[in-house]
């Protein structure tokens, strides 16, 4: 009855009835005849020859046929790992675990020789529940402090306040019209993450890392330590820092801030992206992470047909990396063409939109809107899953150190923590 089994498991048949409810799950053979010995029904255990707890998913359709299932273990030692390998593969009943007094035996069999059958039933007498795999109750899930919820301010006050900043396991997606200014203000947030004390890695894959530093150089040093050049081929004025302030960003930037190098093989593969945040995250402990833009990655499939679908499945694992690593990754996004109205009208599908925790719009305005408003830009939120608020904010842009601010109320001219180090070198040589 039971014949297609008996490849993976061990048992006697004559034994075995379903009619009992339970399984006894024993970790060899050996074991499994020992409790039969103990007048237990339905033991059961691995084929020797099999290698590992993954026969079992072959064997779902009888184990299904029992309500429960008893683990057996050979030893308190051993009992982590047999648990472990039975419960990653029946997830689908109710399991129990043998335990009790195992009197120094380093086996059932042992047990059995030892001290009789009653030995055996008290380990079944003493026997507890597992918690349920897959499922929490809810009463004893930990509450959490709202207050204490690990982040990254963005900066831009207004903002945080909607949102409560960026939450660790969180993705947010930053789109806009190209040009707008999306990869700039996004790289402003990196800079402030990194005034916070986080690390940071960046996917840029329309940048080369020299121009990449150049532009988020002139954003952390700020308008008074920027000075200009008039070029004399293009009339263009042109923006520099000087050696001395470069020197200090890079001592401040050191081990802080890492860029995914463009120049290795299988560069703007999807899976190679993640590979290298990983690392940044093990290696350096990373915790913000950067993808400007998605529509650079490249996927396995190359079909126009699958390039959305493969692109949301990449937003799901990066939304999986952020919740795994406790981190917050911002990825940058083009609109479809047209206005863009709400998150669906993300480039692609709306299920990427569905998937980020918070989606921002960034708008440059007209000339004339500006003079109206205020402001160069607005910045919207279309969705924050922490509260549910929607709002815009108004922002002038400061062309030289590119830096975005706040309307009316924000200052371009704002001091990061590279200058504060300097102010301390200097007084300490006083």
């Amino acid at each position: 009855m039971y014949e297609e089994y008996s490849e993976y498991l061990f048992f006697e048949e004559r034994f075995i009835t379903t009619k009992n409810g339970c399984l006894y799950f024993f970790e060899d053979p050996d074991s499994a005849m020992v409790g039969t010995a103990s007048c237990i029904l339905n033991c059961v255990s691995l084929q020797e020859d099999q290698c590992g707890f993954s026969a079992l998913s072959k064997c779902e359709d009888f184990i299904r046929q029992f309500q429960f299932v008893m683990l057996v273990p050979n030893d308190e030692e051993s009992r982590k790992q047999f648990v472990g390998g039975v419960r990653g593969q029946i997830t689908y009943l109710p399991l129990f675990v043998a335990g009790g007094d195992y009197k120094g035996c380093k086996t059932v069999r042992d047990l059995y020789d030892k001290h009789g059958m009653h030995a055996i039933e008290s380990l079944i007498y003493h026997s507890k529940e597992l918690p349920a795999y897959g499922l929490l109750n809810i009463s004893e899930v930990t509450p959490i402090d709202v207050t204490r919820m690990p982040r990254v301010l963005t900066g831009i006050r207004e903002l945080d306040k909607v949102t409560g900043g960026s939450l660790m396991g969180d993705v947010s997606i930053w789109t806009g019209k190209r040009g707008d200014g999306k990869s700039t203000l996004v790289s402003q947030i990196i800079i402030e993450a990194v005034d916070q004390g986080k690390r940071a890695c960046a996917y840029s894959g329309e940048l080369k890392a020299e121009r990449f530093k150049d532009w988020l150089y002139l954003q952390a040093a700020g308008p008074n330590h920027i000075t200009s050049k008039r070029d004399a081929e293009s009339d263009r004025e042109l923006y520099f820092i000087d050696a001395h302030t470069r020197h200090q960003l890079d001592e401040w930037f050191d081990k802080r801030l890492f860029l995914y190098d463009l120049s290795i093989n299988s560069a703007h593969d999807a899976d190679s992206i993640l590979r290298i945040f990983e690392y940044a995250n093990k290696r350096y402990g990373c915790s913000v992470f950067l993808v400007d833009n998605i529509m650079t990655a490249r996927f396995a499939s190359s079909s126009d047909s699958s390039f959305y679908r493969e692109q949301s499945n990449f937003v799901g694992r990066l939304v999986e990396f952020a919740n795994r690593f406790n981190s917050h990754v911002h990825i940058v996004a083009h609109p479809r063409k047209g206005e863009i109205r709400d998150g669906d009208d993300v480039s692609g599908i709306s299920d990427i939109t569905n998937r980020a925790a918070n989606v921002f719009k960034l708008e440059r305005l007209s000339e004339d809107q500006a003079t109206k408003q205020g402001c160069d830009s607005v910045l919207s939120v279309m969705k924050n899953r922490a509260y549910g608020d929607r709002a815009s904010v108004g922002l002038c842009f400061e062309p030289k150190s590119r830096r975005f601010f706040k309307a009316f109320t924000g200052n371009p001219d704002k001091k990061y923590g590279w200058e504060f180090v300097e102010q301390q070198k200097f007084e300490e040589l006083t």
